[in-house]
């Protein structure tokens, strides 16, 4: 890729503003990586209280009954 500067120099490769559109989708892919996990790790929470209240319901209906 050939792009010219404001001095008219050519330059080869990616020019400073797709490199910073680039950063900016990096980043916003970032934090929908780190909303994902947060939500991943909230629900695997969930899911291990949800099975050890099960758990402890089945003990006391076997100590009642």
């Amino acid at each position: 890729m050939e792009y010219k500067d404001d001095k008219g120099n050519t330059l080869y490769g990616f020019s400073q503003e797709n490199l910073e559109q680039t950063n900016q989708a990096i980043r916003e892919t970032n934090k929908l990586l780190q909303v994902l996990l947060v939500l991943i790790l909230i629900s695997l929470l969930l899911g291990i209280g949800f099975m050890s209240w099960l758990k402890m319901n089945s003990i006391i209906d076997l100590l009642i009954g």
